[in-house]
């Protein structure tokens, strides 16, 4: 019981945290240039919709939960390094240099815009 109680302020506050960006979620906005630059990582590594849509939530969702009205770029590119991740594939990875993580991968991705 000790152990339980010792988090359960830890608990409520993140609690409280994501409830907040749930109710804010619907009125976060991805400005056009972000969307674009988003939608332009995607694209040039041939993705799809389904791509651009769990990047375009994802960003939505990290942006409310930092408690922001509009995503930001650090938003944009946290959201495609989640939604990238797993649609690497070994291809795009062998032509990459070097042995990068996936995350680094993501990253020379994004600068290569």
């Amino acid at each position: 019981m000790e152990f339980i109680s010792k988090y359960d302020q830890d608990d409520e506050i993140l609690r409280e945290r994501i409830v907040r960006a749930r109710n804010a979620l619907r009125y976060v906005i991805i400005p056009d240039d972000i969307e674009k630059y988003m939608a332009d990582v995607i694209l040039k590594y041939h993705m799809g919709n389904r791509a651009m849509i769990s990047a375009v939530k994802a960003a939505r969702a990290i942006a409310a939960y930092n408690g922001n009205k509009n995503v930001t770029m650090e938003d944009a590119r946290k959201a495609l390094e989640f939604a990238l991740r797993h649609r690497i594939n070994d291809d795009e990875k062998a032509t990459w240099k070097g042995n990068l993580t996936i995350p680094v991968k993501i990253r020379a991705i994004k600068m290569r815009i």
